[in-house]
């Protein structure tokens, strides 16, 4: 009877691992998707004041090839082309493995004008986090108080950390402009 046991033992101590390790998520691919757009809002002109100082461009961070859009953010595209309130300004999709923190990099979000330059880093902690810091530049006189760049023109920022929702759209919002992101895990 010992021995029956010690063989059930050994054997589940062989397998327990397997079965009760947590998937390993840190590998697992996720889409990234990111669509950034200005507001142009006639209400919303000079009635806020922005102090925060533009943070510089991460020089760590990465470029990645951008995909097509997705079908919902092509449906969210041309429906903001199609409104004269909104202007398309950067749309970025990309597949990146889910890492940590201190290991994840930030990938660059820019024009080639740069009226967008920011970052956007995706992690997986306990659950799946975003880092995302874009400023907005626009190249013609905007109407309404921000925070002046090196040469004088406005400009907008978003600086913001938050937890997401795998497959959601997430807004991050700013009088001025708007970012929607979403994080899917790829399938397989």
């Amino acid at each position: 009877m010992k021995r029956a046991i010690g063989i059930f033992l050994l054997g589940w101590l062989m397998t327990a691992p397997a079965f009760g390790a947590a998937p390993n998520v840190a590998s697992a691919n996720y889409e990234v998707e990111v669509l950034v757009f200005e507001t142009r809002l006639p209400d919303l002109e000079g009635s806020e004041l922005w102090t925060r100082a533009g943070k510089p461009t991460d020089p760590t961070a990465i470029t990645v090839e951008s995909m097509p859009p997705s079908g919902d953010f092509a449906s969210v595209m041309d429906a903001l082309r199609s409104d004269s309130h909104y202007h398309v300004l950067l749309h970025k999709h990309w597949m990146q493995s889910a890492e940590s923190k201190s290991t994840g990099p930030a990938v660059l979000l820019s024009t080639d004008n740069n009226e967008v330059n920011g970052t956007l880093k995706f992690y997986l902690s306990r659950f799946l986090h975003v880092e995302l810091n874009v400023l907005y530049q626009p190249q013609s006189g905007a109407i309404g108080a921000a925070v002046s760049t090196n040469d004088g023109a406005p400009a907008y920022l978003i600086s913001e950390q938050r937890r997401v929702k795998s497959n959601d759209m997430n807004y991050f919002d700013h009088p001025k402009f708007g970012v929607l992101v979403r994080i899917s895990p790829v399938a397989g």
